[in-house]
C-alpha cells in the first residue's frame, strides 16, 4: 500500500494463536461429527437425496418419460387440430361440469 500508518486498538482476545485455532478447529470438528451421528441416527443409512422409488431404476425412468412424451404428443396434436380447423387456439373456458383440454373437470358453482 502506501505506507499510511493508523491507530488501532486491537483486542487481545481477538489476537488468535496457532494453539487457540487448532482447538477452535478441534471443537468445530468434534461438534460436526456429534452432529453427523445425529442425523444418521435419525435419518438411518438415507443420505438424503434418494430418488423416489418409481424413478430408481431405469425401467421406472423411461416409463415415466415414455407418459411424458405421449402427453405431449397428445397436446401437440390437439394444438395441430384446432389450428387445421379453424378453432382458436386458446379455447373458451369450458362451462361446469365439462372436461377441459387436459381432461380435469371444471368445478360446478
Amino acid at each position: 500500500m502506501d505506507g499510511t500508518k493508523v491507530a488501532a486498538n486491537a483486542a487481545d482476545r481477538a489476537s488468535r494463536t496457532l494453539a487457540k485455532l487448532k482447538e477452535e478447529v478441534a471443537r468445530i470438528l468434534r461438534e460436526t461429527a456429534k452432529t453427523d451421528q445425529a442425523e444418521d441416527h435419525q435419518h438411518g443409512p438415507a443420505r438424503g437425496d434418494e430418488l423416489p422409488a418409481e424413478q430408481a431404476s431405469p425401467t421406472g425412468r423411461l416409463a415415466r418419460l415414455q407418459q411424458a412424451k405421449a402427453l405431449l404428443e397428445t397436446d401437440a396434436a390437439e394444438r395441430q387440430r384446432r389450428t387445421s380447423s379453424g378453432s382458436p387456439s386458446w379455447p373458451p373456458r369450458p362451462g361446469p361440469g365439462q372436461a377441459t383440454p387436459g381432461g380435469h373437470q371444471a368445478p360446478t358453482p
